[in-house]
C-alpha cells in the first residue's frame, strides 16, 4: 500500500466535487502576490467556503475546511492560472467566478502515462535532445519545492 501523502500534518484526499468561487474587489484588494496562502483567491477560500487554511498554487488548489481534519485537493483552472501569473508579476487580479474541478484521476499521482512505452526511444527520437524545461520567473513556487 502507498504511503499517503501529508500536508500540513493532514492527510490528503483529492476533491470529487467542483466548487465555484466569486473572487472580489475586497479579496484583490487585501491579497498578497506571492503567497499561495493569502493571494485573492486563497482569501476568497477561506470566506466563502469558511476554510481554516487555503493554498493556491499554479497546478493545485489545497483547502482544509474547518469541520474535516483532511486536506482537499483540487487542479487550478486556466483562467485563474492566468490572473495568478499576471497577479505575482504586479499586475492586477481581476475580480471574477472561477470553477475549480477536482484532479482528474488520470493526473494523481501513481497514475501511468498511457502513451507508448517507447515513444522517446524509437527510431525517430535517438539523436533528438531533451528539450530544457520552461519555468515561469516571478511566480509562486509549487508546494513543497524550494525556492
Amino acid at each position: 500500500m502507498a504511503k499517503q501523502r501529508m500536508i500540513n500534518g493532514k492527510p490528503t484526499v483529492y476533491a470529487t466535487q467542483p466548487i465555484t468561487l466569486h473572487v472580489k474587489q475586497y479579496d484583490v484588494d487585501r491579497g498578497d502576490p506571492n503567497d499561495p496562502g493569502g493571494c485573492a483567491a486563497a482569501r476568497c477560500i477561506k470566506r466563502e467556503l469558511r476554510a481554516r487554511a487555503a493554498f493556491v498554487h499554479k497546478g493545485r488548489v489545497y483547502i482544509f475546511p474547518i469541520d474535516n481534519d483532511v486536506c482537499l485537493v483540487y487542479q487550478t483552472p486556466k483562467g485563474l492560472w492566468g490572473e495568478l501569473i499576471a497577479y505575482d508579476r504586479g499586475g492586477r487580479f481581476m475580480p471574477g467566478e472561477f470553477r475549480i474541478p477536482p484532479v482528474s484521476p488520470s493526473n494523481r499521482p501513481g497514475m501511468r502515462s498511457k502513451r507508448k512505452a517507447d515513444s522517446r526511444t524509437g527510431p525517430h527520437h535517438r539523436n533528438k535532445t531533451k528539450r530544457p524545461r520552461h519555468v515561469t520567473a516571478h511566480v509562486r513556487h509549487t508546494f513543497g519545492a524550494n525556492r
